[in-house]
């Protein structure tokens, strides 16, 4: 999705559908109601209340308007994986 410019906007587990088809394992993302399209050169996209919380980073999840970026897939990828192995949603505390 990167490579294509596109930032997902709320990455957690149940944003994925797993099917093996022949011995071939796959992992598609769905749900890209909070999708956008960055623009060669934009690293970067202003916005507010996207995503689930849970998963949000830090300086999203507390309110700021803060820009989606890769990094916020990223951030939300790694804790949706800690989820998984864990199964614990850790929570921000202020």
């Amino acid at each position: 999705l990167h490579d294509q410019g596109i930032v997902h906007g709320d990455i957690k587990a149940e944003n994925f559908i797993y099917t093996c088809l022949d011995g071939h394992s796959t992992i598609t993302p769905v749900d890209f109601g909070f999708s956008f399209v960055l623009n060669p050169g934009e690293n970067t996209r202003e916005t507010i209340g996207k995503g689930t919380r849970d998963y949000l980073p830090p300086e999203i999840e507390i309110g700021l308007v803060s820009p989606f970026s890769f990094s916020s897939d990223i951030y939300s990828l790694w804790k949706t994986l800690l989820v998984d192995f864990t199964l614990d949603i850790p929570t921000l505390r202020i």
